[in-house]
């Protein structure tokens, strides 16, 4: 086993050592900027974790398929859209199956899967109009 992670206390003291230079004030345990310091790394320690990154970095894939909706739907690739739709299924499936579950990143790919559906039904339906007219 490795050493031990350093707790909130201890990350303060090593802040305090590695900045000697800054003019902090009172370091006593109500002190603003001890309130401050701990507040700022709760902020980082929420912002690591993966629950919260996975989704964040995934919301790009359902807000391009919104975007495309607005396009000519000649441009949309059937395979793509096909692939992209088992893709949050299968992404949908393991958020909902993780514990403790991670409905963010569901909605995510919930939202994802609408999105592509609908991008499917115009490719469907251009398709057809296609077809109909030649």
């Amino acid at each position: 086993m490795g050493p031990a992670p350093l707790e909130t206390p201890d990350l303060f003291l090593l802040f305090l050592f590695m900045f000697p230079c800054l003019n902090l004030g009172d370091f006593s345990q109500n002190s603003t900027v001890r309130k401050s310091f701990l507040l700022h790394f709760r902020l980082v320690q929420i912002l690591h974790q993966p629950t919260l990154l996975g989704p964040s970095s995934q919301l790009g894939s359902p807000h391009c398929a919104i975007n495309d909706m607005k396009k000519s739907p000649e441009i949309i690739s059937g395979r793509m859209t096909f692939a992209l739709c088992c893709y949050s299924l299968t992404f949908m499936r393991f958020a909902y199956k993780v514990q403790p579950r991670n409905w963010l990143l569901f909605v995510c790919h919930a939202t994802n899967e609408v999105a592509q559906l609908i991008q499917g039904g115009r490719l469907i339906k251009y398709k057809m109009n296609e077809k109909a007219s030649a």
